[in-house]
């Protein structure tokens, strides 16, 4: 069986620069003279544990995917992310029973998109994500989203790399049983 992938056109001019800008600021990040520290969910920490906290954040904006599309900077970002996060829902889903998002494999989601584009579409919503904790609605939207998905609850769980303010901000969205 063929693998689904999105039809991917390239992008427009709106969206080169969003993603341009992104790649801007990870450089600025890995540059020698980088800041030593960044926010992440409202509190600074240090930019390598950045890196962690968004690698989780691209599982998930992957997994939970379209409650967090509000975060995607435009259309056409959104639209690429949708497309990846279908095509991981499926791999997610080959060889389990049903289709409850409780079922889910996590390991799709956290393989990054081979596509540059896709890939950048991705970490660019992702840290969005990072960057929205401090809205009201998205704790609870992605609180949602976890609570009904199993393997990223179980994933969280297993993930000690990221930061303590990330952590805090998912646990607190969890069910009491769930909590470490």
């Amino acid at each position: 069986m063929r693998a689904i992938r999105p039809s991917i056109k390239l992008p427009d001019t709106e969206t080169r620069s969003v993603l341009l800008g992104f790649q801007e600021r990870i450089d600025t990040l890995l540059a020698d003279d980088g800041p030593a520290d960044i926010d992440s969910c409202g509190k600074p920490i240090p930019a390598a544990t950045y890196f962690e906290d968004l690698r989780f954040a691209v599982a998930l904006t992957l997994a939970t995917w379209p409650a967090v599309e509000l975060l995607a900077p435009n259309r056409a970002i959104a639209r690429i992310v949708e497309g990846e996060a279908q095509r991981l829902r499926i791999r997610a889903h080959r060889g389990r029973r049903g289709t409850k998002a409780e079922t889910l494999r996590m390991a799709p989601f956290i393989v990054p998109p081979t596509s540059s584009l896709v890939r950048g579409a991705v970490l660019n919503t992702a840290a969005q994500l990072l960057e929205g904790w401090n809205q009201r609605s998205l704790p609870i939207v992605v609180g949602g989203a976890l609570r009904g998905h199993g393997g990223l609850r179980r994933y969280l769980q297993q993930r000690v790399e990221i930061s303590a303010a990330l952590r805090s901000l998912l646990e607190a969205q969890l069910p009491r049983t769930d909590r470490r």
